[in-house]
């Protein structure tokens, strides 16, 4: 069932106001009533849709994570693991994607009272990877391996603006294809 528009509306709102406060004080000095004055909204509009300033930034990455994955047909990758266009228009997409919504990925990257949405992101990577995979020591500890450095990869583009979507996802394309190649699959 599709949202009512001026739920999408009020909702975005939201979160560009709660986004640009938090570029601007802080996560932690950020308060509910900032946010509504900023969005226009009432302080009880904002309740209606999350109950914390916690729940906002839960909405906002779990949003993204779902853009990203629905990007990254798993079951494509594992049949072209030997293939670097294949894996490089993959990540292309999802530096893409990332691209989008850079602002929340420098905010979280950059606010340590954040780290922990990173940190549970990094662990679904890692997860939906290895429910694809057979379940063994040396699996995990290359998903381990490569999922770190893409995030590396991933961080050092955002924060510090290291090359171009382009050239780290041809970068990545070939860390990640010269490691899955180890991998057992089921």
């Amino acid at each position: 069932m599709k949202e009512d528009l001026r739920v999408v509306k009020t909702k975005r709102a939201i979160e560009d106001a709660f986004i640009s406060l938090i570029e601007e004080k802080g996560f932690e000095s950020v308060k509910l009533v900032d946010i509504a004055k900023r969005a226009n909204v009432n302080r009880n509009t904002i309740y209606l849709h999350y109950q914390s300033k916690e729940m906002i930034i839960e909405s906002l990455v779990e949003k993204i994570f779902t853009q990203e994955v629905a990007s990254f047909d798993v079951e494509t990758y594992l049949k072209a693991r030997y293939s670097r266009k294949k894996i490089y228009e993959m990540f292309l997409s999802i530096f893409e994607i990332i691209n989008q919504n850079i602002e929340i990925y420098r905010i979280i990257l950059t606010d340590q009272n954040l780290s922990g949405y990173l940190t549970l992101k990094m662990r679904k990577v890692k997860s939906f990877l290895l429910d694809a995979l057979k379940p063994t020591l040396k699996n995990e500890i290359i998903v381990e391996y490569v999922v770190s450095g893409v995030f590396g990869i991933f961080r050092n583009w955002i924060i510090y603006d290291k090359g171009s979507v382009d050239e780290n996802a041809k970068m990545i394309a070939d860390l990640t294809l010269s490691n899955m190649r180890h991998v057992q699959y089921r």
